[in-house]
């Protein structure tokens, strides 16, 4: 059996395999072994790294697009007060007017290594403004320039003649070049002690009107009278950044040059000669434009009061202004607040809100002259009266003293198709509101300068306020502010955390 078995077991082992039990047909496919499906973690765990694979690539994108996309827009929300690292409409407006030929570089000299924090950051607010620039214009380009690095740089500017230090900014279009001196937008209080805003804007905007613009107003400035605002300070504080270029002027030459467009008179302590006068007279006789700011607390011109009453002007009271409602004035009686006339100078900006601040302000007694026409410009409110003799008490009333409303300032003018025009400021105290957002007095200012260079439109930016806005918060809601977000947002996020954690691990 067992033999048998054994060799019926060799026959079937050496026995030729039939082809019907082996052979693969080509239609065939072979068999593949089944594999098994993915576990529900091991899914998870796919989806999750590509999701997050993914997640990650798209923000590096993002951030590599709005790096770039950052250096053209403005991709920065100004949440400052009064948009101080925003540049205004006046400013846009001045940008979008520019040709394609204009192409205006800007070099800014500010050192990175400044040791004072405080200037440190002032500089750099002044550079997040000017950067906004580029970024609203094709036409501008902004570079730093190391002059430590580059000293070369500087010299074909200093060769032209510009004023330049080590906190300048330069603006430049084809051969004309124009310098900032980052020193004077920085707007000061009234102490002198601390910084209290900036006119970076108003600086950079006029800078860009002064290389692109062919020709600028040229304003005569008389300085031979001990005026109480000298040259400098009318060219440098008051013409030279909103475009005019400021000459000297000497009256008692006899003549002006024709290229004249107005002659400022700033505040004489020092009475003119008769050849002044005439010249002056000759100068508005041929169409010339004429702003005389009186010295309120002077007296000591009778031949120019004189002229003056030839147009029908006079200053009846010696003393000042005094205002007797104390809504009207600040601090003192005599540091009025003008009331804003509307006119052409200032329909622009005159509002029932608009005030205008002048101290020491002197009274103008205008009288009809047949063929002068005039129209005032600020007078003091009713509530105030023009102190008649300076030496009785202020606070004292007397029946000598005129009755307001008075007029402050006047603008007179004769002649047909291109009059002659003379205005009168009473007094020069209106400089004292400058720099500041509260009143109009650069408005004013600015707009009767283009009304008498008919310039067709004036560009004047304010001045923004850095002063820090203090919230004022009772110590309670300080108190439950401080724990809201040092004990109860932490505890929560940590809270959350574990939770998200605890779930994770057992996936």
């Amino acid at each position: 059996m067992y033999n048998e078995n054994n060799e019926n077991n060799e026959l079937n082992i050496n026995e030729e395999v039939t082809p019907e039990t082996e052979t693969v047909t080509s239609d065939e496919k072979p068999v593949k072994k089944e594999r098994k499906p993915l576990s529900k973690k091991v899914k998870y765990r796919i989806n999750f790294s590509t999701v997050a694979v993914l997640f990650v690539a798209v923000f590096v994108a993002i951030n590599l697009l709005c790096g770039a996309l950052s250096e053209r827009i403005n991709l920065n929300i100004d949440l400052t007060s009064g948009g101080l690292l925003s540049i205004s409409d006046e400013t846009k407006t001045v940008l979008k007017n520019l040709s394609k030929d204009e192409k205006i570089k800007i070099y800014s000299l500010v050192p990175d290594d400044i040791d004072n924090e405080y200037i440190k950051e002032l500089m750099q607010k002044v550079e997040k403004i000017v950067e906004r620039y580029p970024q609203e214009s094709g036409n501008i380009t902004y570079e730093k320039v190391d002059t430590v690095a580059n000293p070369d740089f500087l010299t074909p500017y200093l060769e032209d003649g510009l004023m330049i230090n080590q906190y300048s900014m330069i603006f430049e279009c084809g051969d004309k070049a124009t310098a900032v001196d980052l020193n004077k937008v920085l707007v000061m209080d009234s102490e002198g002690r601390s910084v209290e805003s900036l006119s970076a804007e108003q600086e950079f905007t006029a800078a860009i009107v002064r290389v692109t613009s062919e020709t600028a107003a040229k304003v005569g400035v008389v300085s031979d009278h001990e005026e109480a605002i000298d040259f400098d300070t009318m060219d440098q504080m008051v013409l030279s950044p909103e475009n005019y270029e400021a000459v000297y002027v000497d009256l008692y030459s006899g003549t002006v040059a024709e290229d004249i467009d107005l002659i400022i008179i700033p505040a004489p302590t020092k009475d003119f000669d008769p050849v002044e006068i005439e010249t002056l007279d000759n100068y508005l006789d041929n169409g010339g434009r004429v702003q005389l700011i009186l010295e309120s607390a002077s007296d000591a011109t009778p031949n120019l009061m004189n002229y003056l009453k030839e147009w029908g002007v006079a200053t009846p009271a010696k003393g000042y202004v005094y205002e007797t409602s104390p809504q009207r004035y600040i601090q003192y009686p005599t540091n009025i607040l003008a009331n804003v006339v509307e006119s052409e100078i200032t329909k622009g900006f005159v509002n029932d809100n608009t005030k205008l601040f002048n101290p020491a302000a002197k009274a103008l007694d205008v009288s009809e002259v047949y063929g002068i026409e005039s129209q005032n410009l600020l007078t003091s409110y009713s509530t105030a009266f023009a102190k008649f003799d300076p030496s009785t008490p202020a606070d004292e009333k007397k029946p000598e003293d005129i009755e307001g409303p008075v007029v402050l300032s006047t603008i007179l003018s004769k002649g047909g198709e291109n009059p002659n025009r003379l205005m009168i400021l009473g007094g020069s105290g209106i400089f004292s509101g400058f720099g500041t957002n509260v009143f109009a007095n650069e408005d004013f200012y600015y707009n009767s300068i283009a009304y008498l260079t008919d310039a067709e439109e004036g560009v004047y930016i304010r001045p923004k306020d850095i002063t820090p806005v203090v919230l004022p918060i009772p110590q309670f809601q300080a108190n439950l502010i401080a724990i809201l977000v040092v004990v109860v947002i932490p505890l929560a996020m940590l809270i959350a955390g574990l939770v998200i954690w605890n779930k994770r691990r057992h996936l």
